[in-house]
């Protein structure tokens, strides 16, 4: 006779199920007695795998009958986990991944267990790279690409393995490690990927942007209507060069050297001009120099003197008046020039020494030249009162002082302005004006750098075409550079409208500490544009 084998869960002895407990029934259909029911607990199924953090099982614990048949245990198991890094289990058995790892799940109902192995491993599911864009602006140059796994819950998976390439690598090359190189300018799609996951990629742009423009030629020296093409070189931070760089063409003095915007510079008045170009996405830049010399002039002065006769000269109506002596100590040309004597005076007084002339009629429009020696020791003083200086006065037929309401004129003032030096202003009447400065012309610190050499001074002097027109001109060379230019001056008046008389130099307000020598010499006055 076979003997009954005890029964482990000591709550099926008790003969009677629970009340409430559901009728429980064998394979053929009929009802078993669990108190009757010998039965080992299993607990189902024996190992579970999870491929995410936060992913659930649930864990089905029955009694395994003697006949091979599976109940319901009628009484609640006490769960337990041997490391609950890895999983945790509810009361009701569902077991929740809380780390990556290996852990064994108890279940105990009286004096029975039985466990089951739980396995938490996280599956790739996702790749996120950053940053979304990025832009390297030299060939050559790198940035770092980061990229993070995630599973399917969203959780990072440390230390997977992420592969990476580039869509464009003639563009930007990538490594094993994330880490990209810019090797042309485009954009390119740098790919992070790891298996079984969705890919991401990042956008990287390489835009090269000029660190060094050089111009080429960096000087040049053309005529009044000729062109000159200047070309320009970019090159980024890393010294490589950069085709077709996006620059801009400026002139610094429009007024001599005009400039389009592929680099084409055109010969407008002689003088010096500066032209600039500099790059459009930042501050770099460069200049190149360019002088431009007047046309052969086939245009006759309306009067020259060199004062090589050893007197000054009278001609086509233009004479001089009294004033400043026709000397040999200093001459541009031949032996002779005018010399401007200043002597030193006390802090408070003035001296004078002024050169007038007429040029015998009323020009609209005038072109006066002469050289000027700046003597060495020239030095402007700060006087107690007034200590501007005259340099050079144009009227019309009217009687001086010119600059008088009704009058029209122009009038260079060298004006104090620290150190020593002086600041040329321009000044300037017409019909209902007295004298006033015109605003923004002027040329500060004129001077100092000019003492000790003959300078070339030209100036081009037109009236306004009708009365409240401002299409007056003043413009003003130094050693052909345009230092000042008006070209909207109301310069008009009611009578003759035009330019007849002047002075060179004139009264010095500040006086000087020493006896002071400027020479003019090879003086020429013109009716009509000599192409300057």
């Amino acid at each position: 006779m076979r003997k009954r084998r005890e029964m482990v869960l000591p709550i099926l002895l008790l003969g009677l199920a629970p009340l409430g407990a559901c009728e429980q029934v064998d394979g053929d259909g009929t009802p078993i007695d669990p108190g009757a029911v010998e039965g080992i607990l299993e607990i189902l199924p024996r190992e579970v795998t999870l491929t995410a953090i936060g992913d659930t099982a649930h864990l089905n614990p029955g009694l395994k009958t003697t006949s091979g048949h599976r109940i319901e245990p009628d009484v609640a198991l006490e769960w337990s986990v041997s490391n609950p890094q890895v999983a945790s289990v509810s009361s009701s058995g569902r077991v929740t991944a809380r780390g990556t790892g290996r852990t064994t799940v108890r279940g105990k109902a009286g004096q029975q267990v039985d466990s089951v192995i739980v396995v938490v491993t996280q599956k790739p599911s996702r790749v996120d790279a950053s940053p979304d864009t990025s832009t390297l602006t030299a060939v050559g140059s790198t940035t770092q690409l980061k990229a993070q796994v995630f599973d399917a819950n969203g959780t990072p998976i440390p230390g997977a393995s992420v592969s990476w390439y580039s869509t464009n690598p003639a563009v930007a090359e990538v490594n094993n490690t994330g880490r990209v190189t810019a090797r042309g300018a485009g954009e390119a799609r740098i790919v992070a990927s790891a298996v079984g996951a969705t890919a991401d990629t990042v956008l990287v742009r390489v835009q090269p942007r000029p660190a060094k423009l050089t111009v080429s030629p960096e000087s040049s020296r053309i005529r009044v209507g000729e062109a000159v093409q200047l070309a320009v070189t970019a090159t980024d931070g890393n010294g490589a060069v950069i085709e077709n760089p996006d620059v801009r063409w400026t002139s610094l003095n429009s007024e001599i050297a005009s400039v389009n915007s592929r680099g084409r510079v055109t010969g407008v008045a002689a003088g010096k001009a500066l032209i600039v170009v500099s790059a459009v996405c930042c501050g770099t830049a460069d200049t190149a120099s360019i002088i431009v010399d007047p046309n052969t002039s086939t245009v006759e002065p309306l009067f020259s003197d060199n004062f090589d006769t050893g007197s000054k000269n009278r001609a086509n109506g233009f004479s001089w008046s009294e004033g400043p002596p026709v000397v040999s100590d200093r001459a541009r040309s031949g032996k002779y020039s005018l010399r401007f004597r200043y002597d030193s005076t006390p802090q408070d007084r003035h001296i004078w020494a002024e050169q007038r002339f007429d040029i015998g009629q009323v020009l609209s429009e005038v072109w006066i030249e002469y050289y000027l020696w700046v003597p060495e020791n020239y030095y402007h003083r700060d006087g107690p009162g007034t200590d501007n200086n005259k340099f050079f006065f144009l009227w019309d037929s009217g009687d001086y002082p010119g600059g008088a309401a009704g009058q029209v004129s122009v009038m260079l003032s060298l004006e104090y302005a620290g150190g020593g030096d002086s600041d040329l202003i321009l000044m300037w009447s017409n019909q209902t004006t007295m004298m006033k400065t015109s605003g923004a012309p002027h040329w500060k610190n004129a001077l100092l750098a000019a003492r000790g050499k003959w300078n070339r001074i030209r100036y081009h002097i037109k009236a306004a075409s009708r009365p409240g027109a401002q299409d007056g001109v003043f413009q003003f060379w130094w050693d052909d550079m345009l230092r000042i230019s008006a070209t909207n001056l109301p310069l008009y008046d009611n009578g003759d409208n035009g330019f007849r008389r002047g002075y060179l130099m004139g009264y010095d307000n500040s006086g000087y500490n020493e006896r002071t020598d400027f020479y003019i010499d090879d003086f020429k006055v013109y009716s009509r544009n000599p192409g300057w």
